[in-house]
């Protein structure tokens, strides 16, 4: 839809991780919600847009048990709020950020998140992108199932792209709509015959949610055999 940057006087939107005033997104059409400055009323949200590149690449809708119970979570809890980081690990997989994040809790320093059955949790602790609305994801070993949840930091409803790659090849990307207030979603894949070691967030061109924060950073390790084969196919 086509964003108009709408002046609300007397509008204090409070943000996920702060104050924002004055500019808020109203959208017309399209795939956005119909925004005034009193009613926020969601119109109901699309269903994921997949592409899949690899014939392997299956997309994971919801946190469910299956999924957790079958994945390694990072665990960010133990890092104090406020904390700027440019990786987490769990001292098996690294997860390098081509920019630095801000660790954050919901709801003190994160006002909200989702709730099951599309989050794991309603307070999870979260990184922020510091109000960029695009980050990278490096990870120090393949994986062959790779996901987290994702929120915008204000009000209204957003389309984000997460692009999963093996260095330089695309294998498969998930758009979703995102919306605050309490509309997190799982942005997950697995692909068992061709593993990931990068994944890229961006936000729909022409939008701005001022970053967003993500949480529940899981994954399932590429096979050692598997990862021998992608490096003698030289597809690494």
């Amino acid at each position: 839809g086509k964003e108009i940057n709408a002046e609300i006087p007397d509008t204090n939107i409070k943000s996920q991780r702060g104050s924002y005033k004055g500019q808020i997104p109203v959208y017309e059409e399209g795939l956005n919600e119909k925004s005034t400055g009193a009613d926020f009323a969601q119109t109901p949200a699309l269903q994921p847009v997949i592409v899949a590149l690899s014939p392997c690449f299956t997309p994971i809708s919801n946190p469910d048990a299956v999924y957790q119970s079958s994945t390694t979570k990072i665990d960010i809890s133990a890092i104090p709020d406020f904390t700027m980081l440019s990786s987490v690990s769990d001292g098996f997989l690294t997860v390098s950020f081509n920019t630095t994040v801000e660790k954050l809790q919901v709801p003190s320093s994160w006002s909200n998140w989702g709730s099951p059955s599309n989050a794991e949790s309603s307070t999870p602790a979260v990184l922020f992108s510091l109000a960029l609305n695009t980050l990278t994801l490096n990870m120090s070993r393949p994986v062959t199932t790779f996901g987290f949840e994702l929120s915008p930091d204000i009000l209204g409803t957003y389309n984000y792209t997460v692009d999963f790659y093996q260095d330089s090849n695309l294998y498969g990307t998930i758009t979703r709509q995102v919306f605050v207030p309490s509309g997190s979603r799982l942005f997950a894949a697995t692909a068992v015959c061709s593993p990931f070691n990068k994944v890229i967030i961006s936000i729909a061109a022409g939008q701005n949610s001022a970053g967003f924060a993500i949480a529940q950073i899981r994954y399932v390790p590429a096979p050692a055999q598997l990862t021998r084969g992608i490096d003698i196919l030289g597809l690494s």
